[in-house]
């Protein structure tokens, strides 16, 4: 997350707002590949996996459902 102290650190509001979408976007496709790998189901903690990387789906979504849809600069 240091990346938005310095690389972002010249975009208007709206950019970093989007930035943000596309980086927890990111986050729930990694999750859903990651429920999706064949490894995955041979873990002998599946169902703790599977509820904990829901839950991380979960959190990436109620985030995005937070940020504005529109941002006038």
């Amino acid at each position: 997350m240091n990346k938005l102290k310095t690389q972002y650190i010249d975009l208007s509001k709206k950019e970093i707002i989007d930035e943000i979408k596309k980086f927890l976007n990111e986050q729930i496709d990694l999750v859903t590949r990651e429920l999706q790998d064949d490894e995955a189901f041979s873990k002998a903690a599946w169902p703790y996996y599977q509820a904990k990387k829901l839950g991380q789906q979960k959190a990436y979504i109620k985030l995005l459902s937070y940020l504005p849809e529109n941002i006038n600069d």
